[in-house]
């Protein structure tokens, strides 16, 4: 059995906890690593008012949390919502988009539906 000295053991600890550091960092951050995130695109749509949706609600499609909104801003009497969405969902050129409410407490939801040939282009109307 090989006995260490006192700056080995040192070394050896301080290796220990910047790795552990690293790990926890990861695990809180996870999102955030490029392993971990889905190349995304940028699409908007107008609607008539944003009831509630605000930068970070979820993007869905069929039920399934595909993206998120990136931005909320008047346009004249309309409101453009920009949000993102993971690249391998097809989005036609005739998708349409929703805010519906995911809960009894009022949190929002923007919901696609996708619809249409070819790939969605320019901001989806009202």
């Amino acid at each position: 059995m090989k006995t260490y000295t006192p700056r080995q053991l040192a070394i050896i600890g301080a290796i220990g906890m910047a790795v552990i550091a690293a790990i926890v960092l990861g695990a809180l951050q996870y999102n955030r690593l490029p392993i971990f995130t889905a190349q995304k695109r940028q699409y908007s749509a107008y609607f008539a008012e944003s009831s509630g949706v605000t930068a970070g609600t979820h993007v869905q499609v069929s039920g399934f949390q595909v993206g998120a909104v990136t931005g909320v801003e008047l346009d004249g009497a309309r409101v453009l919502i920009t949000f993102n969405v993971n690249k391998d969902i097809p989005l036609g050129d005739r998708t349409e988009a929703a805010i519906k409410a995911r809960s009894l407490l009022g949190a929002k939801v923007l919901e696609l539906t996708p619809r249409g040939q070819g790939q969605l282009s320019g901001p989806i109307p009202m």
